[in-house]
């Protein structure tokens, strides 16, 4: 059975004005490629919030350094955290956070246990810390790749 529509769906369900989706089969670029193709759509839609300080991207190139692996509980929680908190101003971006919980959820089983997560943002004790994909003050993202090459990719966008 082809989960690729659910899961784009799922992951779909989970965008809003600063959240940004990505979904299909994994290209030739690889995981920095999909993030890259994402992350130039994300600073067309909101070109006018950009700091033109910041270079952002210019390849996937650019974009690889920054993305590392993650087990799947934290590529689910920082997921999660993507879609449901402004990374500016930690106030909540969805209206259901359970809703949203139960979309990530379902969408890493339909991707399977064996998936890869991968993302360029950590959080620890003293806040969140990243290295940036885009022309954003902030952003996060998160990649997950099934074993048989679908990929999903949350991508949020910030200012203060």
């Amino acid at each position: 059975m082809d989960s690729a529509p659910e899961v784009e769906s799922l992951i779909g369900s989970l965008t809003s004005e600063l959240v940004f989706a990505r979904t299909g089969r994994l290209g030739a670029g690889g995981v920095a490629a999909e993030v890259y193709e994402l992350a130039l759509r994300a600073q067309r839609a909101l070109e006018r919030e950009a700091d033109l300080s910041i270079p952002g991207p210019q390849s996937p190139a650019d974009v690889a350094p920054a993305l590392f692996a993650v087990d799947p509980a934290t590529g689910l929680d920082l997921m999660l955290e993507l879609a449901a908190e402004d990374l500016a101003f930690q106030t909540e971006l969805c209206a259901d956070r359970e809703a949203a919980r139960a979309a990530v959820e379902h969408m890493a089983v339909l991707l399977g246990g064996d998936a890869l997560w991968w993302t360029n943002t950590t959080r620890g004790g003293s806040g969140r810390s990243w290295t940036p994909v885009t022309r954003h003050t902030f952003d996060g993202v998160v990649a997950v790749v099934a074993t048989g090459g679908m990929f999903a990719a949350l991508l949020q966008v910030a200012e203060d």
